[in-house]
């Protein structure tokens, strides 16, 4: 993808973002960070691995989403417990815990 196109992607990214934290205003963001983390995880997962160009993106998402709420140090530990919650309990059993 060249610069440009990475640029303005990124922005509409931003711009969606912002439409969600909009509609969003309730209590307890950070579940829902967790949870929209978690949901990216097991979607990328969906084939079987998650590399790393999937693993940048779910981070720069919530970081994106989050506005600062989620710091990437944080972002990247409960990235860690969304794997070890998937090798430990299931996919299919996160994924129907996440969409509860």
């Amino acid at each position: 993808m060249s610069q440009d196109r990475t640029e303005a992607a990124v922005a509409a990214l931003e711009a969606h973002a912002d439409e969600i934290r909009q509609a969003l205003k309730v209590p307890r963001q950070s579940d829902v960070f967790r949870s929209a983390l978690e949901a990216g995880y097991l979607a990328a997962l969906a084939d079987g691995e998650v590399d790393a160009t999937e693993r940048a993106t779910i981070l720069r998402a919530v970081e994106l989403l989050s506005v600062g709420a989620v710091i990437e140090w944080e972002a990247e530990a409960l990235l860690e417990q969304c794997v070890a919650r998937a090798k430990s309990e299931g996919s299919a059993k996160r994924a129907a815990a996440v969409g509860a």
